[in-house]
């Protein structure tokens, strides 16, 4: 594999990308970890202003973006004929939320996690303190939809964490 690895870059200190090339075709691999709801707006804003320069390529390629957003998406609305987001989302959208999904829409990414029928039960990806609350803040993005034929979180591993991991195929 590190015969394919072209670079490591560190945008900030939420977000690292990873550069590959394969059968000549360039791979941006972004992971983030955006501000919470304890920053101020102007660092989240920071935050989408640098995730737009990370994804800067030097060839032209795919890039997939993942991590947590911090972010609720929720479910897509019937008024909404938006192609960035599928119809499997859960939850009630938040200001984050639409703020991603804005970004998404900038950038053409779609969000994969929301394009998958789960049960509910395999779509959360962080639980509150308490197990109160469970929502969906950790999510794939793509330039390319086709590249992804499955997302879904992973609830065989615990990795201690109160999230859970989110994986593609």
């Amino acid at each position: 594999m590190k015969n394919f690895v072209e670079g490591f870059q560190r945008h900030s200190e939420h977000i690292i990308s990873c550069q590959i090339k394969l059968k000549g075709e360039s791979l941006k691999v972004i992971q983030v970890y955006a501000p919470t709801s304890d920053y101020e707006d102007t660092d989240r804003e920071a935050f989408y202003e640098d995730l737009a320069k990370a994804m800067e390529m030097k060839d032209r390629g795919n890039i997939i973006i993942m991590g947590d957003f911090n972010a609720k998406i929720g479910t897509k609305k019937k008024e909404e004929d938006l192609e960035w987001i599928g119809c499997h989302g859960i939850g009630e959208r938040n200001e984050r939320g639409q703020r991603l999904l804005d970004f998404a829409a900038e950038n053409k990414l779609y969000i994969t996690n929301t394009f998958y029928q789960k049960p509910k039960s395999r779509c959360w990806t962080w639980e509150s303190p308490g197990q109160q609350y469970r929502n969906q803040i950790d999510f794939i993005l793509s330039t390319d939809k086709s590249l992804f034929k499955n997302t879904e979180v992973i609830t065989s591993i615990d990795v201690g964490s109160d999230h859970r991991m989110v994986r593609g195929k």
